[in-house]
C-alpha cells in the first residue's frame, strides 16, 4: 500500500512537472510569436517610412521639373537657312523640322500624318526637310540623292512625295541594293518633267554628296539618332501617338499665333 501511495504521489508530481513544462512551453512559444509579430511591424513601419520619403521626394523633384523635361531642348532654329528645303510658310513662327531617310519604313509610315500637318496647319507652319540616310539602309543615300537633284530643278517636294509613296516599290529590301534604282528614279524624274541629264549629272555631283553630308551632320550635333525625328522649334519632339504629335504642333502655334487658322501652303527653298 505504501509503495502503491509512493507511486501515485510520484505519478501526481511528474503530471505537475509535465504541466510546468507545457506551461514554460507555451509561454516561450508565445513570446517567440510576439517577437516575430513585434519585428514584423517594426520591418513593416521601416518599408511604410521609405516608401513616404521617396514619395515625398519625388514630389518634389516632380514640382521643380518643368513640364517639359521629358524633352530634348536644342538651338536649331539659328541653324535654318535658305540652304534647307522649306514647306508651308516659310515666315511663319512655329517651325516643324524633320529629318528623315527615304527608305526607313518609319518614316514612309509618318509620311501620311505630315501630309495632314501640312494640310491643317500649313498657313501657320514653317516645315523642314533634312537629310539623314542611315547606314543601315541600302538605298537611302541614293534615294536622298534623288530628292537633292530634283530640289536642283525646283521639284524636291515633287520626288520626296514620289519616294515615300513609292517607298515599297523600290526600298522595300533594306540590306540590299536594288539593281533597277537608277532606272526607278529616273523615270520618276521622267514623271516630273525634269531634264534627265541634268538629274542624272546632280545625283552624284559633288554638291550633291556634300548637302547631304552636311544635313546629316548636323543632325548628329542635335542628338538625331533615328529616323525620322522632329523638332518643333527648339524642342525635339518625343510623340507617343499621332495624335500627340498633332497636339504639340497645335498648341506651339497657338502660342505663337493665338489661334490655328489653315490657308494656302507655300513651297520654297
Amino acid at each position: 500500500m505504501e509503495n502503491e501511495q509512493n507511486q501515485n504521489d510520484l505519478s501526481i508530481k511528474e503530471q505537475r512537472e509535465v504541466k510546468h513544462e507545457q506551461k514554460i512551453k507555451h509561454r516561450s512559444e508565445a513570446e517567440k510569436i510576439a517577437r516575430k509579430e513585434t519585428l514584423y511591424r517594426v520591418v513593416l513601419w521601416v518599408f511604410v517610412a521609405i516608401v513616404f520619403c521617396a514619395a515625398i521626394f519625388a514630389m518634389i523633384k516632380l514640382a521643380n521639373t518643368s513640364p517639359t523635361a521629358s524633352s530634348t531642348t536644342v538651338d536649331i532654329l539659328p541653324t535654318v537657312t535658305s540652304e534647307d528645303w522649306m514647306k508651308d510658310n516659310v515666315n511663319a513662327k512655329t517651325t516643324l523640322i524633320e529629318y528623315g531617310d527615304f527608305q526607313c519604313p518609319a518614316c514612309g509610315a509618318f509620311y501620311p500624318l505630315t501630309q495632314e500637318v501640312h494640310k491643317d496647319f500649313g498657313s501657320n507652319l514653317r516645315f523642314i526637310f533634312r537629310e539623314f540616310p542611315l547606314s543601315m539602309h541600302a538605298d537611302a543615300t541614293a534615294a536622298a540623292a534623288a530628292a537633292e537633284a530634283a530640289g536642283n530643278q525646283g521639284k524636291f517636294w515633287e520626288m520626296y512625295d514620289l519616294l515615300y509613296t513609292n517607298q515599297k516599290v523600290w526600298g522595300s529590301n533594306l540590306e540590299v541594293h536594288n539593281p533597277n534604282l537608277s532606272a526607278i528614279f529616273l523615270s520618276y524624274a521622267k514623271q516630273l518633267g525634269l531634264n534627265t541629264d541634268q538629274f542624272q549629272k546632280d545625283v552624284v555631283s559633288p554638291e550633291t554628296a556634300k548637302k547631304i553630308q552636311d544635313d546629316y551632320a548636323s543632325g548628329l550635333s542635335f542628338g538625331v539618332d533615328a529616323t525620322p525625328t522632329f523638332f518643333l522649334n527648339n524642342e525635339k519632339l518625343s510623340p507617343t501617338s499621332a495624335q500627340d504629335f498633332l497636339s504639340s504642333i497645335q498648341n506651339a502655334i497657338q502660342a505663337a499665333n493665338g489661334s490655328t487658322t489653315n490657308g494656302t501652303a507655300t513651297t520654297t527653298k
